[in-house]
Formats: C-alpha cells, sequence, structure tokens
C-alpha cells in the first residue's frame, strides 16, 4: 500500500508546484518587467506616454537609478540569510546586507547617501548627526579618528591610522549605522515640495521606530505631465532593500502615483507617510 501512495503523492506535489509556479508566472505589470536588466533604469520599463525625467550626468538621481539589482523574482532576505515571504518588492538591490541587525531603513538611506559621495571621491561631503547631536564625518575618520562613546559623552579619538580605503569606509557606516535613525536623519534632511518631486526624496516619520523610503527613480506622462515614480526601502529588523510594489495599480507596479490623496503617500502593508514629511538630502 505504501509503495502505491508513493507515486500519486509525488504526482500531487508536481501539481501543486506547478500551479504555483504558473501563478507567480502571472505578473499584471509583465510588460514593465525586463527581466534580463539587471539595473533600476534597465529593469523597469516605462508605461505607454511616459519617459524617465532626464537627470545630469554624475548626479545622486543618476546614481540611485544605475543601483544594481538580484535576478528578476528574488526573494528578499533578512540580515540571518531568512527569506521573507509576504515581502511586496518588484525587485531586491543587489548590495550585502550586513549579517548582523545594524543597517535598517534610515541606515539603507544613509548608505546611498554615502556610497554615492564615496564613490564620486567627495570624502569631505560624507557626515551624518548621531541621535545624540554629534556630528561624525568621513574626513575626520579617515584622518584616524574614532568615536568615543560614553553616556552622552561622544567625541573624536585619534587612535588608528589615517585610511580612506573601502575597508575603513565601511567601518565608518556600521558605527553611523549604531548610533544615528529616523530620528536623527529627519532633521538633517531638507523640506521638499510635493510639486517638485524629484529623484532622491525620502518619505520619513522620524521615531522609534520611524520609517523612510526614497525615491530612485521618476519617469513623466509626455502629454499630461503626471509624474511617477518608484520607491526603495530597507526595513526594521535588517533586510535587503528592495524596490515596492505599486499595491493599488497593479499593472503599473512598481510606479507610484503622485497624486497622494488625503494627502498621503501609501506603501505596500499601509505605511503612510504625509506628503508634508518629503524631504531631500542638501545638494553635494
Amino acid at each position: 500500500m505504501k509503495k502505491r501512495l508513493i507515486p500519486i503523492v509525488c504526482i500531487l506535489i508536481c501539481a501543486v508546484l506547478t500551479a504555483v509556479s504558473c501563478l507567480l508566472l502571472r505578473r499584471p505589470n509583465e510588460a514593465l518587467i525586463r527581466p534580463e536588466g539587471m539595473t533600476v533604469e534597465t529593469r523597469f520599463a516605462v508605461p505607454e506616454g511616459y519617459e524617465r525625467v532626464p537627470v545630469p550626468e554624475g548626479s545622486f538621481a543618476a546614481f540611485l537609478r544605475s543601483l544594481p539589482l538580484r535576478r528578476d523574482r528574488s526573494l528578499v532576505h533578512d540580515y540571518t540569510g531568512k527569506p521573507i515571504i509576504n515581502t511586496r518588492h518588484d525587485a531586491v538591490l543587489a548590495w550585502d546586507v550586513p549579517s548582523t541587525d545594524i543597517e535598517q531603513c534610515a541606515d539603507v538611506v544613509m548608505h546611498l547617501r554615502a556610497e554615492y559621495l564615496y564613490s564620486s571621491g567627495r570624502y569631505d561631503r560624507i557626515g551624518f548627526h548621531f541621535v545624540s547631536g554629534f556630528y561624525c564625518d568621513f574626513s575626520t575618520w579617515s584622518q584616524g579618528y574614532r568615536v568615543s562613546v560614553n553616556g552622552n559623552d561622544v567625541k573624536w579619538i585619534r587612535s588608528a591610522q589615517p585610511d580612506a580605503s573601502r575597508a575603513s569606509f565601511e567601518k565608518y557606516l556600521h558605527t553611523v549605522f549604531q548610533y544615528a535613525s529616523t530620528l536623527s536623519l529627519e532633521k538633517e534632511l531638507l523640506p521638499a515640495d510635493k510639486n517638485d518631486l524629484q529623484i532622491g526624496d525620502c518619505f520619513i516619520i522620524a521615531g522609534s521606530p520611524g520609517h523612510v523610503v526614497i525615491i530612485a527613480d521618476m519617469i513623466q506622462n509626455v502629454s499630461t505631465g503626471e509624474r511617477r515614480f518608484l520607491v526603495l526601502q530597507g526595513n526594521m529588523p535588517s533586510v535587503q532593500a528592495h524596490i515596492l510594489q505599486n499595491a493599488e495599480e497593479k499593472a503599473l507596479s512598481p510606479w507610484q502615483s503622485a497624486s497622494f490623496e488625503g494627502g498621503v503617500f501609501t506603501a505596500p502593508g499601509g505605511w503612510q507617510c504625509p506628503v508634508e514629511n518629503l524631504k531631500r538630502f542638501p545638494e553635494a
């Protein structure tokens, strides 16, 4: 009897897997996904009637648009390597996440900004405030100074050799991630106007916990001027950064509407951010 059951069970398992595969292959936004594309710009096509907004070469916007992505249909993994099944995303950033719970939502945004400045050699512009108010800049760090934290007493101590290498830069970032959050990041960003939406703008709510997402690309309707955008986020606990779906208009996903019904931006899962909380980094 057991031997007879084995083929039947195998057939049932195969049938279920086939059904699941078929469902996964059916995406309402199929026309907007280019599986062979390995960057934000090459992975996501624009809907008919739209075109990407022009951005200056070498700008933060151009950097975000060229971010590398993992292969299409990749799952989001947390810092332990465990897949997160229920994340509503259309792509996963091809950056490694630290093996400890240290790079959360605000840290991802700071990482992107710092990486842009580091890759363009503008070390003197890399710097973030801790929640305590202490300003931790990479220029001082690269001269061999390290941060000493004793309760509310935070200061620089010269305890290393001058070093602006990639390894040193990554250690600097981990220090920032440890002591900064949405509470400090929100104070560093400048107010932005929803009618002047730009790539690199952030929807941020400061708190413990707070949350922040960053606009990584934008398109515009050639006839009407309507703008749409896609957003990237990290999360808490630490997970791989990913491009969010447009859960309300799945055929247009990941392009989000800039109509902001009710005066808020709504992300998949129900997180809402008032448009008054739209912020951006100062010019580099």
